[in-house]
Parts: structure tokens; C-alpha cells; sequence
């Protein structure tokens, strides 16, 4: 399947590097977008792999070693990245 990321999704993946380089480091940076990228890449092979999402219509993967959460919704032979989450921030009631 095919991967489409939403502008919401980039720029919010863009902000959760800088916090997390800012907070720890650069390399944790880097290694955190690294494990956000694998699992995107994880889901054009196994698009079901997501837990279903609180969103009706969506589903989520939870990023290991992050407190991140990707919200995605999949259509017809797409995935669609909706956004980038921190787990600790208060769900947002639409994507």
C-alpha cells in the first residue's frame, strides 16, 4: 500500500524531533524519528497492524521507546498518516 502523509502529520513529525532532540539529544532525535519512519514504512506491508483507533474509522500504532502515537486512516489501497501524537497530550476529538 501506498504511504500519503497528511501536512498536519509532517509538520507535527517535524515539531516531535525538535522537542525530543531539544529534551535528550540530537542522536535520541534521530533514533526517534528513525523508529517513527520503521513503523510508518511497517504499515504499506501490513496496513491492518494498528490497533483500532479512538477516532471512529481510524486506526493507531504506538511508537516503541516514545511516547508517540500515529493516528492513520486507510482508503481503498492507501494509508493515510493523520498525525504524529504524544500519548501524554489530551486526544484531539477529529483528525
Amino acid at each position: 500500500m501506498k504511504v500519503l502523509w497528511t501536512s498536519r502529520a509532517t509538520q507535527q513529525l517535524h515539531a516531535a524531533y525538535d522537542y525530543w532532540s531539544a529534551e535528550h539529544s540530537p542522536q535520541a532525535g534521530d533514533r526517534m524519528l528513525e523508529r517513527i519512519l520503521s513503523a510508518v514504512q511497517m504499515l504499506e506491508k501490513y496496513p491492518d497492524a494498528g490497533r483500532h483507533g479512538r477516532i471512529p474509522g481510524t486506526r493507531e500504532i504506538v511508537i516503541p521507546r516514545t511516547p508517540f502515537l500515529i493516528p492513520y486512516r486507510l482508503q481503498h489501497d492507501k494509508v493515510q498518516i493523520l498525525a504524529i501524537l504524544h500519548g501524554a497530550r489530551k486526544w484531539p476529538e477529529n483528525l
